[in-house]
């Protein structure tokens, strides 16, 4: 898969046709180097601040390698950009589906992510899914590099093939 960012306002740029066959504005690295999964960019979620510094952040999924690359967002983009957290799990699919919102009603976003082929208790497939509340982004062990799945907050399947998450 391929993660393209066109920024938006009064026009889009050099995009030449309606379907996006331009050059891309930015593109992304990970803390492990380029992103390979052929199903990153499966999921997208953004529209909230995870990390309190007021700007809107972006969460990609990337369920065949369960993982969720964070992207901080910023007043100045550089064209490449650097997916600075990792959330990771083990043969689940995380990152299958992604939401943000405001969970907590503290007026910072909250991160759900999907497994949706996690196994809670031996049940199979029943799915879990992780929360990641919003972090004080000016203490950098809030915001460490990877930040394991199982660390947060879960709502588990309840039965096998429930596929919570999805």
């Amino acid at each position: 898969g391929k993660i393209y960012l066109y920024l938006g306002g009064n026009t889009l740029g050099h995009l030449g046709d309606p379907a996006f066959t331009g050059n891309p504005h930015h593109t992304f690295t990970s803390p492990t180097g380029v992103i390979t999964d052929p199903l990153s960019g499966f999921s997208l979620a953004g529209g909230y601040d995870l990390n309190r510094d007021g700007i809107q952040d972006l969460a990609v999924g990337a369920p065949n390698f369960d993982r969720v690359y964070i992207l901080f967002g910023s007043t100045t983009l550089p064209a490449n950009l650097f997916l600075s957290t990792t959330l990771s799990s083990v043969g689940d699919q995380a990152g299958k589906a992604l939401a943000m919102g405001d969970l907590d009603n503290n007026s910072y976003g909250d991160l759900a992510v999907g497994a949706p082929l996690g196994d809670p208790s031996s049940r199979t497939d029943a799915g879990r899914l992780f929360i990641l509340f919003d972090r004080d982004g000016t203490n950098p062990a809030n915001w460490p590099s990877d930040i394991p799945l199982s660390s947060l907050p879960q709502i588990l399947g309840a039965v096998a093939g429930d596929r919570v998450g999805s």
